[in-house]
């Protein structure tokens, strides 16, 4: 007998089956060498449209029923059945668009969870981040913020025991353990958090994942399987946060040159390129652009006394 977790089929798994059904069955239609794959896409987009179509039929035919006082139960089995139409166009669609669907769908709801605000009446409490890629001074202002009756989590980076060799590409890097590990920290802080009580982070979950392990992945050393179990990870996460009434956060940056000066300057063991730099900075400026809830920080050429007063000023937090 297997388990549910054993038995349960992935969207990657269900893109497979879709592609080989419609391989065997012959509705690929034109092959990849005629330059007909925009073609394929256009048939999949208005299929799909078509599905839905049938679907708000069957559903506007069950509410005519309601209102008449006739029964709607033979359109609503009948609108369970398009639901499994759309699906098959949508994994047909996405095959043709060669994009994985469960990641697609994860990078959104990441996406949306920082995109709008809780609307749960019950939440109390709220969460402060602070981000920025290393050298940005999150970790000095987190601390100097740190006050009784605010629960603060401090980023340990040198107590990561699989980041050696991130920067130098070492084979002894493991991405996704690393990775795993961070978030795992962030998810014991706030378990043992109180839900009424503020949280004050150095790092924003998303970063662990919309930044670092998105880098990462670009530079092969995270499969795509991988990057969708730190997704799926990550949107647990946000779920647990999401019972706090408010969530902002506050990005610091600063230039290249400074933010490796600045690693150089405390002795950190691995310090990476400015090119490694540059690519982390412009994604957090793109994690920022998705924030609606976010300010953004300039740190280079201050010091942290009046980097925290105007932080303190944005959040209240003194």
């Amino acid at each position: 007998m297997t388990n549910d977790s054993e038995a349960a089929v992935t969207l990657d798994q269900l893109q497979r089956i879709q592609a080989a059904f419609d391989r065997q069955h012959g509705f690929e239609f034109a092959s990849a060498a005629t330059g007909h794959d925009l073609a394929r896409s256009v048939f999949a987009s208005l299929a799909l449209c078509g599905e839905v179509g049938e679907l708000a039929n069957q559903i506007k035919k069950a509410q005519r029923s309601a209102w008449l006082g006739e029964d709607p139960a033979e359109h609503i089995a009948r609108a369970k059945l398009e639901v499994g139409g759309i699906l098959a166009y949508l994994l047909k669609l996405s095959n043709e668009l060669d994009l994985s669907l469960d990641e697609t769908y994860l990078t959104t709801l990441s996406d949306n969870w920082l995109r709008f605000p809780v609307r749960n009446h019950q939440a109390t409490g709220r969460v402060v981040c602070i981000a920025g890629p290393s050298g940005s001074g999150k970790s000095s202002v987190v601390k100097r913020l740190a006050t009784a009756g605010v629960s603060t989590y401090v980023e340990d980076v040198a107590g990561n025991p699989y980041l050696k060799g991130v920067y130098a590409r070492s084979p002894s890097f493991d991405a996704r353990a690393s990775q795993r590990w961070f978030l795992a920290q962030i998810a014991d802080f706030v378990e043992r958090s109180n839900d009424s009580s503020t949280l004050l982070m150095d790092q924003d979950p998303a970063a662990e994942v919309r930044v670092y392990a998105h880098l990462m992945r670009e530079d092969e050393l995270l499969s795509r399987d991988a990057y969708v179990e730190l997704l799926t990870t990550l949107a647990a996460l946000e779920s647990r946060l999401g019972s706090r009434q408010q969530r902002v956060t506050i990005y610091l940056d600063a230039d290249e040159v400074t933010l490796r000066a600045r690693m150089i300057a405390r002795g950190d063991r691995e310090v990476p390129t400015e090119a490694w730099l540059r690519r982390v900075r412009m994604s957090f400026a793109e994690l920022s652009d998705r924030n609606r809830n976010s300010r953004l920080v300039r740190t280079e050429g201050r010091d942290v006394d009046s980097v925290v007063d105007d932080i303190a000023d944005l959040t209240g937090l003194r």
